[in-house]
């Protein structure tokens, strides 16, 4: 688990490694940890118990005795291991157990003992049958258990969070904007599906060996302008990712899928949230957001050898993404992939005025080999009419001396003039 600052505050990579301990060790980690940094240790209790339903495998106090589940069958999948619990659902590793073919999933079951109504599960499944794309992770199956409990099966990715992936791998600046890319598709096709994700952040992303990601997790997902019975209201988030106006109370939508898509490039480039975003707090987050301004990431004294690069087309890409009130970020995903396509190809992006200066910058960077040459060559030319300069100028000042004084050419010219020397 990485240190946290002076003050104790916990870092995402923090709050991550204790997601991934199962759920019955992680109070005597923190233990551990309050041995020597008690404020840290504080502060990821708060943690857990802030961040909402939908956090990944987060453990919750008065629930009643989770049996265990190891070789039963359900449906037609047979548990193999116990991959974490969520705010309301457990996840297992699953194989088909039908000798149709082999297949892994990964199966979401509600936990039992608590207050949240079937339905949860039954709307996640409804809405991932409407997403077919290759950064969604698929759904396989979903059903009723023999005690009447819905449940949904989707493919198993062999891979690690978006922080795990950025702590381990140290990727390149033009390999964190392709992760983006992919993460930006996938919520494109899921908003074109009338989908909008709603919680996205980096345990709900996934990267597998051939940087490849998956988009899981859309237990708070809904259709856009739908109003489903029983849905909890604006709320159900994760609220260090959430918009402000999800922190307000709205429900998620395009734009808010676009805010958290802004704040996962700001992660991308800093390697950690806005200071405003890393409070513990969800009353402080909920009054500080509001009032804080859209940011650039090379702003940031975190940024470190970022700050250059992501000085001009990134600064503009986030900042449009961070804009407090919705209207003022990209007009949809499909306009802020168009500009991080752009930015990767040294192309002009929307978010910035193009000036001249801008666009032969822009240019330059494009062209950089014939662009050298062709200065090279300008410089040649300079060189050669300088030089063509200086020899007529000193051409015409050498035409322009007074004429020679003294005997013709040709004759002898005597040392002493004044001596006679015409003969007898």
């Amino acid at each position: 688990m990485n240190a946290a600052g002076d003050d104790g505050e916990p870092l995402e990579h923090d709050i991550d490694a204790l997601l991934d301990l199962p759920p019955g060790v992680r109070g005597s980690a923190i233990d551990r940890i309050a041995l020597t940094h008690p404020i840290k240790a504080n502060a990821l209790r708060r943690w857990l118990r802030a961040i909402d339903a939908s956090e990944g495998f987060l453990e919750h106090g008065e629930t009643q005795p989770i049996p265990n589940r190891i070789g039963q069958r359900i449906g037609r999948w047979r548990v193999i291991e116990r991959l974490g619990e969520g705010g309301f659902a457990e996840v297992f590793l699953v194989e088909r157990d039908d000798r149709v073919y082999e297949q892994k999933g990964a199966l979401k079951l509600l936990r039992p003992g608590q207050s949240v109504e079937d339905w949860q599960i039954a709307h996640e499944r409804q809405l991932l049958a409407r997403l077919d794309h290759p950064n969604i992770a698929r759904l396989l199956d979903g059903g009723v258990t023999p005690e009447g409990r819905s449940f949904l099966v989707t493919e198993h990715v062999e891979g690690r969070s978006l922080s795990h992936w950025l702590g381990e791998t140290r990727p390149s600046l033009q390999q964190r904007i392709g992760i983006l890319i992919q993460v930006a598709e996938a919520i494109g096709a899921a908003h074109a599906r009338l989908v909008v994700h709603g919680d996205l952040k980096p345990a709900n992303l996934l990267i597998d060996s051939r940087n490849r990601v998956r988009l899981i997790d859309f237990g708070v997902s809904r259709l856009i302008g739908g109003v489903l019975q029983g849905q909890n209201d604006g709320r159900a988030l994760t609220p260090a990712w959430a918009a402000p106006e999800q922190l307000a109370g709205a429900p998620p939508n395009p734009q808010s899928d676009l805010y958290a898509l802004g704040l996962l490039l700001y992660l991308l480039l800093v390697g950690q949230l806005p200071l405003a975003r890393r409070s513990d707090s969800l009353e402080e987050l909920i009054e500080q957001v509001p009032r804080q301004p859209a940011l650039r990431p090379s702003e940031d004294p975190d940024a470190g050898t970022n700050a250059a690069a992501a000085r001009g087309d990134l600064d503009a890409i986030t900042y449009r993404c961070l804009q407090p009130r919705p209207e003022g970020r990209y007009q949809d995903v499909r306009s802020l992939i168009v500009d991080l396509v752009a930015w990767q190809s040294h192309e002009p992006v929307s978010a910035r005025p193009w000036t001249r200066g801008y666009l032969l910058s822009r240019f330059i960077a494009r062209h950089p080999v014939a662009t050298s040459l062709v200065t090279l060559l300008c410089i040649a030319v300079l060189l050669l009419a300088a030089e063509n300069w200086r020899l007529r100028t000193a051409s015409a000042n050498d035409s322009a001396l007074p004429p020679q004084v003294g005997p013709p050419p040709g004759l002898p010219v005597h040392d002493h003039p004044d001596v006679d020397e015409t003969p007898d």
